[in-house]
């Protein structure tokens, strides 16, 4: 099941990066929060810092890095919870298209377009002045994807979390409220 959702969440950041060249945002469709099963193992909130990221977030477990990547994560109750931040830099030529109009190509894509995927939430956020999108959507096969993204000069940065099985991230506002860019 790790393998499962790891596969999943890297496919997941992967499709919001070429999301860029994407337009046209699904349709949301509101839909109760998702229900919890199972308890997810304790673990200790601590701080993770990116020196080459310029970011800090408030991380539990023990984080790995993807080596070819800027994506650290942990994973929780065999693989079935995971928490990520992943950074990407694009060429100055995406400035030619709005904040808005990227983090929204960045939902799209994050979203795949895959058949049965629903939109659960989405909101406009600022982190102290760079723009950001909050959303959440629902997998066909059921996991449970809660982003943060934000974009200021020429970076997005994505915090993720993923549940699949029922399970609940009990670290989940921790986590996606402590993000900072420094």
């Amino acid at each position: 099941m790790r393998t499962y959702i790891s596969t999943l969440a890297l496919s997941l950041l992967l499709l919001t990066r070429a999301a860029v060249a994407q337009t046209a945002p699904p349709q949301t469709i509101p839909v109760p929060p998702h229900s919890v099963t199972k308890p997810q193992a304790q673990a200790q909130l601590k701080e993770f810092t990116s020196p080459d990221g310029h970011f800090s977030i408030m991380i539990p477990g023990t984080v790995t890095k993807d080596s070819s990547k800027n994506l650290f994560s942990t994973n929780f109750e065999d693989g079935n919870v995971a928490y990520m931040v992943e950074y990407d830099d694009f060429p100055p030529t995406v400035d030619k298209q709005s904040p808005v109009e990227l983090l929204q190509k960045s939902k799209t894509g994050s979203m795949g377009g895959a058949a049965g995927t629903t939109l659960l939430s989405e909101r406009a956020i600022d982190l102290a002045g760079v723009p950001g999108l909050a959303y959440s959507f629902r997998t066909a096969s059921g996991a449970v994807a809660d982003f943060r993204t934000y974009y200021t000069n020429r970076r997005l940065y994505q915090t993720l979390v993923i549940t699949t099985g029922g399970y609940t991230a009990i670290f989940r506002d921790a986590f996606l409220d402590s993000f900072k860019i420094k």
